[in-house]
C-alpha cells in the first residue's frame, strides 16, 4: 500500500488489512498509526510524519522499519518484531531503544536521537550500526563480530574496544571523550578518530592505579608524557600536583598498517594543593638540665593544620632511634615537623633538622688539707673534694715533686713514709 508524499493525508486506518505486507506512508500528515493487526506486514515506511509513538511488537514478520526523520516520535517499541533486519529510527525524539529481542537485526540507525544507552550484545548479526550524535556514554560491540560499519561520533563514549571486530571496515568515533581506543590489528579498517582530547579525573589520593580510575584501559599501552610518574608494570601513577595536567599517550593499535595513538590530557579535580614546612629555630645548646624547645619555630605554606614534631636520637654513624619527646640529655638529635592536611592542602613534613646538646663543663677541687708530719701511715687516699656538674666517679692521681719545677707520678699514699716525701706530694 503506497500513500507516500501526501501531506493532506492526516488519518490512516489499516486495522482490517490483514494481508498487508508493505505500507508506505512516508511524508504524510498522519499523527498516529496502528499496525497491531497487520501480522503479515514485512516492510513499513512511516518517516517524515507526525506520529508520536509506534508499536510493532505484534508484527513478527516485519523485516524492515523506516520511521526516521520524525521529530515528534518519542516512543518506539520493537520487542516483538523478531524478524526485523533493518531498523532506521534516526532523527527522531526517542529517548530509549530496546533491541535485545531483535536478534536478526543487521542494520541499526539510531543516530541523532535522545537515547542515552544502547545494548547490542544480543544482535550478533549486526553489520551496520549508526549511533552517532546521541547521549550514549558506553558501547560494547565485543559480541558483534559481523560488524562492518560503526559510526559513534559525537557521543559521550569514553572508551571503545573494537579489537574483536575483525570484519570492521569503517569506524567513525571522532568528537568523543575517549580515554582509550583499542583497535587491535585490522588491515582493512578505515578510522576517523580523535588524536587528542581532554578529560577531567577526580583524584584525592597521592597515587592512583590507572586501571582503577579508567575501567578497561590497558596499562601496558599507556605512556605518560608529562605531569606525573608512571610504573607500567603496576599501572600506578604518582608525583602529580594540583593544577598540573597529566598528559599520556595511548597505543590504540593499527589500522591499514598504520599505528594509531591517542593523546589524552587529564585535568585533575579534587586534588589538594601542596603544603611545605621547615624548622627554622636553632636547637643546638649546652646541657643545662632542661629540654630543648618542644615546639620549635617553623616556616610553612599551604595547610593551616596542626603542627606536630617527631624526635630522634643518633645511635651511631648511620642509625637513628625514635624518642618520645624533646631531649634533655647531651647527645646528637634531629627533629621533623609535620603540618596536618586541611580542606584545601595536603599534609607535609619537613626535612629532619639535626642538632647537638653539648656536655656542660664540670668543676672539682680538693678541699681537704693533706699536710702532716710523718707518722708511718699514708695520707687519706680519697681526700674530700668540692665539685659541680658531673655525677661521675671521682678518681685521684698522685705526683711527687722532683725539684723546683718538675713532678713525677707517685703512689705517695701507699709508699711515702719519710718527712721529705710527705711534704712534697700533691694529689689531683
Amino acid at each position: 500500500m503506497n500513500c507516500y508524499s501526501n501531506t493532506a493525508l492526516t488519518t490512516l486506518t489499516v486495522n482490517g488489512a490483514s494481508a498487508l505486507t508493505t505500507l508506505d506512508c512516508y511524508s504524510t500528515g498522519i499523527s498516529s498509526l496502528d499496525v497491531s493487526s497487520n501480522v503479515n506486514l514485512t516492510t513499513l515506511y512511516c518517516q517524515e510524519t507526525g506520529i508520536s509513538s509506534l508499536n510493532v511488537s505484534s508484527n513478527a514478520n516485519l523485516t524492515e522499519l523506516y520511521c526516521n526523520s520524525n521529530a515528534s516520535l518519542t516512543t518506539l517499541t520493537v520487542n516483538g518484531a523478531s524478524a526485523l533486519k533493518k531498523l532506521e529510527c534516526n532523527s527522531t525524539g526517542i529517548s530509549s531503544l530496546d533491541v535485545s529481542n531483535n536478534t536478526n537485526l543487521t542494520t541499526l540507525y539510531c543516530n541523532i536521537t535522545g537515547i542515552s544507552s544502547l545494548d547490542v550484545s544480543k544482535n550478533t548479526n549486526l553489520t551496520e550500526l549508526y549511533c552517532n550524535n546521541t547521549g550514549i556514554t558506553s558501547l560494547d560491540v565485543s559480541k558483534n563480530t559481523n560488524l562492518t560499519e560503526l559510526y559513534c561520533s559525537s557521543t559521550g563514549i569514553s572508551s571503545l574496544d573494537v579489537s574483536n571486530n575483525a570484519n570492521l571496515q569503517s569506524l567513525h568515533c571522532s568528537f568523543t571523550p575517549l580515554a582509550y581506543l583499542n583497535l587491535g590489528t585490522n588491515a582493512g579498517l578505515t578510522v576517523t578518530m580523535p588524536t587528542t582530547r581532554t578529560m577531567y579525573l577526580e583524584v584525592t589520593e597521592d597515587t592512583f592505579t590507572i586501571t582503577d580510575k579508567i575501567t578497561g584501559i590497558d596499562k601496558d599501552k599507556v605512556s605518560i608524557i608529562s605531569g606525573a610518574s608512571y610504573e607500567s608494570s603496576t599501572g600506578v601513577v604518582s608525583n602529580y600536583t594540583a593544577g598540573t595536567p597529566i598528559v599520556y599517550e595511548y597505543d590504540c593499535g593499527t589500522a591499514k598498517g598504520e599505528n594509531k595513538t591517542l593523546t589524552v590530557t587529564l585535568n585533575l579535580t579534587g586534588l589538594k594543593a601542596e603544603s611545605s614546612i621547615t624548622v627554622t629555630e636553632t636547637l643546638d645548646k649546652t646541657y643545662d638540665g632542661s629540654a630543648v624547645n618542644d615546639t620549635p619555630t617553623v616556616s610553612k605554606t599551604g595547610s593551616t593544620g596542626i603542627v606536630t614534631y617527631t624526635w630522634e636520637k643518633k645511635k651511631n654513624a648511620t642509625d637513628w632511634e625514635s624518642i618520645a619527646s624533646a631531649p634533655t640529655d647531651a647527645g646528637t638529635y634531629r627533629v621533623t615537623a609535620t603540618v596536618a592536611a586541611d580542606d584545601d592542602y595536603k599534609k607535609a613534613s619537613s626535612t629532619p633538622v639535626e642538632f647537638t646538646i653539648s656536655k656542660a663543663d664540670s668543676t672539682i677541687s680538693v678541699t681537704e688539707s693533706l699536710d702532716k708530719d710523718y707518722d708511718g701511715s699514708a695520707v687519706n687516699n680519697t681526700p674530700t673534694v668540692s665539685k659541680s656538674g658531673s655525677t661521675g666517679n671521682v678518681t685521684y692521681t698522685w705526683e711527687k715533686k722532683k725539684n723546683a719545677t718538675e713532678w713525677e707520678s707517685s703512689s705517695c699514699t701507699n709508699r711515702c713514709r719519710n718527712v721529705s716525701c710527705n711534704r712534697n706530694c700533691r694529689s689531683g
